[in-house]
């Protein structure tokens, strides 16, 4: 990201980027600490494999007909908030759901299955103009949830006790 968009900034360009790197590796800790608790459907912060790919994603989609007619926006200046957004989302309390499990025998694994495929399909046959604008919808997903169920709900018995040690 450094190299498409950051170069021309200025001097000070880089911490963008440093601070995402920075928010990848504290979401990456936070991630692989041990856990007490069974897993659980959502994860704490935007996964950082969403986040990347979201970055990844965005000069392919730079080079298609939808970039061209969205071409009137300051994409430099989107480029920086949506990196600054994503940085924040990976290291905040923000709730995202995870992939579904797949399966044949409930509602909910075909469900998942029929989502994963989909993705899978339109990944692969117009991967350019379908993966940045998913990456994005999946980011503003959790902070639009996040709006509407509560910043400051109090949190649950086990996560208290996830959150003091157990004795």
């Amino acid at each position: 990201m450094y190299q498409v968009e950051f170069t021309s900034g200025g001097p000070a360009a880089w911490i963008f980027c440093y601070f995402y790197v920075m928010a990848v590796a504290i979401r990456l800790a936070r991630f692989t600490l041990p856990r007490r608790v069974a897993p659980r459907p959502i994860s704490s912060g935007l996964p950082s494999p969403a986040a990347g790919m979201t970055l990844a994603t965005y000069y392919p989609f730079t080079q298609t007909e939808l970039y061209g007619k969205l071409h009137g926006l300051p994409w430099h200046l989107v480029l920086t908030f949506l990196m600054i957004g994503l940085t924040i989302l990976m290291v905040s309390n923000v709730h995202y759901p995870t992939l579904p499990r797949a399966g044949f025998r409930t509602l909910a694994g075909l469900l998942g299955l029929t989502l994963i495929v989909v993705i899978l399909v339109f990944g692969i046959w117009r991967h350019d103009v379908f993966l940045f604008p998913l990456g994005i919808a999946y980011m503003f997903f959790g902070v639009g949830r996040a709006i509407l169920l509560g910043f400051f709900k109090a949190p649950a018995e086990d996560e208290e006790a996830e959150i003091a040690g157990r004795s």
